[in-house]
């Protein structure tokens, strides 16, 4: 039986263990003008709130920070450029932003097979 592209997507997104379930989501055009693509694909994903990665517990998030971001350079970083202030910030706020950040840039570097996926 032939897949359908939602479920290519889906399964690309597991092989490269990006955690979005775009099960729910539509993947009609919405213009005739505006091809779905990648960025239509990743806008649907953002309204629908897929790329926020909410890591809950002190012990999560320090072990996710001390994993990717022992410095807390980078996540402090995204804080502010998101407006937080200091007295907001905890390790769960800023683990959770920087895995969105990643689940994001995860996404961007499957865009040409996302294209190739939906182009069929």
């Amino acid at each position: 039986m032939k897949k359908t592209k939602k479920e290519m997507i889906q399964n690309l997104f597991d092989a490269n263990n990006l955690k979005i379930d775009v099960t729910n989501l539509c993947f009609e055009q919405r213009s005739e003008d505006v091809p779905f693509d990648h960025i239509e694909l990743y806008d649907e994903i953002e309204s629908e709130g897929l790329f926020e990665v909410e890591i809950l517990y002190y012990s999560k998030a320090m072990k996710y920070l001390m994993q990717y971001d022992r410095s807390l350079c980078e996540s402090m970083q995204l804080a502010d450029e998101m407006g937080y202030e200091a007295k907001d910030l905890n390790s769960e706020l800023l683990a959770s932003l920087l895995a969105s950040k990643y689940i994001r840039e995860d996404y961007c570097e499957l865009t040409d097979q996302i294209n190739k996926i939906l182009k069929k």
